[in-house]
């Protein structure tokens, strides 16, 4: 009993905190907690000196499905700073950006669900002390080009997506990338470089990415040498950012493709080329592997013309090496509405649903293995996940996701019972 309340008691002391009535109509229109800090930050940002102070947290509970039913907490603090070289140091479009995080925090996909897409999309990174990013970007031509190297995550630039629900399945890049390749995701940074060019609504990009799977392990979160090194992945993708008819609803659409140089074992076949299943010989390393997605999101309406209010549609679609993948394709399909009430211009109402469909290569194997004395293992088929989550803007500064989970065949297995989930996401501006 005194666990579970010590889960729960740091998103119920925030609950509260939000919903005091201490200064409200002061913090209303505030962007931080505790306000201008006395007019630091606005002193700060005329400087060329734009600091954050984030607080995240994600609760979660399966009263029924998955191994077993438990609740689980996890929370992450961020400390960023951008800085604007052409105020600081003459050096127009110039950019430095870093930031510091901090997660804690148990997760219930892996306690409990045994699914693939995590249900709390803060967990993740080594759950420890890490430098996040430190990075310069630069501007060229006008604006028609950027240049971007230092410690970076791939997803910030390809295959993006902004982050608004609990479940990670809809949250950054579409998550099949995430697991059949050496793309890195925030808070895991990596050395890199990218290199955009835009013209209207189009641009084209394309970059280098290190691949080093030992960054995301604990202790490791300042960790800058190069040792654990497997490869380099290299993305390109283009896309357009149209705004369509007399409302200017507001889109986006992207189609990228990557390959990871680094070694990976083949899901089916062994060091002969015949199935590892029944060899029991060890699986045939591929040099390299490869995928591609199309992601596209479009506004449907708007109460008044430029409006970020009014419904939005996304889709994303991925396919991956069928030889080392995972996941060999997912479909990915949601809704958003910010704004559904004219006195609630702030909150999002959100849906979406995932199918992730694992390696058809992949099952043959576990099927195969069924065969033998080495079996029975189970055989992985297709895992569909749903998040329905209803953002409430308290405040400018406070922010609470009350949502609802559905987990169908976690892990792609039918022997997992399906999971429900009450979750809780909450965020704070300092």
């Amino acid at each position: 009993m005194y666990a579970r309340f010590n889960t729960i008691f740091p998103v119920l002391a925030l609950t509260i905190a939000a919903l005091a009535p201490v200064a409200a109509a002061h913090a209303a229109s505030n962007k931080h907690l505790f306000g201008d800090w006395g007019g630091l930050w606005t002193r700060l940002a005329d400087d060329g000196i734009d600091v954050q102070a984030k607080y995240e947290s994600d609760t979660a509970w399966n009263p029924s499905g998955g191994k077993s039913q438990a609740a689980r907490y996890a929370d992450q603090w961020l400390l960023a700073a951008s800085l604007d070289l052409g105020k600081l140091a003459n050096i127009d479009g110039a950019k430095v950006y870093v930031s510091l995080s901090r997660r804690d925090g148990r997760s219930l996909s892996k306690d409990a669900i045994g699914n693939q897409l995590p249900v709390q999309e803060i967990y993740g990174g080594g759950q420890d002390f890490r430098l996040d990013d430190l990075w310069y970007q630069q501007t060229f031509d006008q604006g028609h080009w950027e240049a971007r190297f230092g410690r970076v995550h791939t997803s910030d630039d390809f295959a993006h997506f902004s982050c608004a629900f609990q479940n990670l399945g809809f949250c950054a890049a579409p998550y099949a990338i995430l697991a059949d390749s050496g793309w890195s995701q925030f808070p895991v940074a990596v050395w890199g470089v990218r290199i955009k060019y835009m013209s209207g609504p189009w641009y084209v990009q394309t970059g280098a990415f290190q691949v080093n799977p030992s960054y995301g392990r604990h202790a490791n979160g300042f960790k800058l040498d190069f040792s654990g090194t497997t490869g380099v992945i290299a993305p390109v993708e283009i896309g357009v950012l149209p705004k369509l008819g007399a409302q200017n609803l507001s889109g986006e659409y992207k189609l990228g493709l990557y390959y990871d140089s680094s070694d990976t074992q083949d899901v089916y076949e062994d060091v002969t080329g015949r199935p590892a299943a029944l060899t029991g010989l060890p699986a045939r390393v591929r040099n390299g592997r490869y995928g591609g997605y199309v992601m596209a999101q479009q506004q449907l309406s708007t109460p008044s013309a430029g409006s970020t209010r009014g419904l939005t549609m996304f889709a994303h679609l991925t396919l991956a090496d069928r030889n080392t993948a995972l996941i060999r394709d997912s479909l990915t399909l949601g809704l958003s509405y910010e704004g559904p009430f004219a006195a609630r211009a702030h909150d999002r109402a959100e849906f979406a649903v995932a199918r992730y469909a694992f390696n058809e290569r992949l099952a043959h194997y576990q099927r195969l293995l069924n065969t033998t004395a080495a079996g029975p293992v189970g055989v992985q088929g297709a895992e569909t996940d749903f998040n329905l989550q209803y953002n409430l803007a308290l405040t400018p500064w406070c922010t609470l996701g009350p949502n609802l989970q559905y987990v169908i065949h976690p892990n792609g297995l039918h022997t997992i019972d399906d999971a429900f989930v009450v979750g809780l996401q909450a965020k704070v501006t300092f």
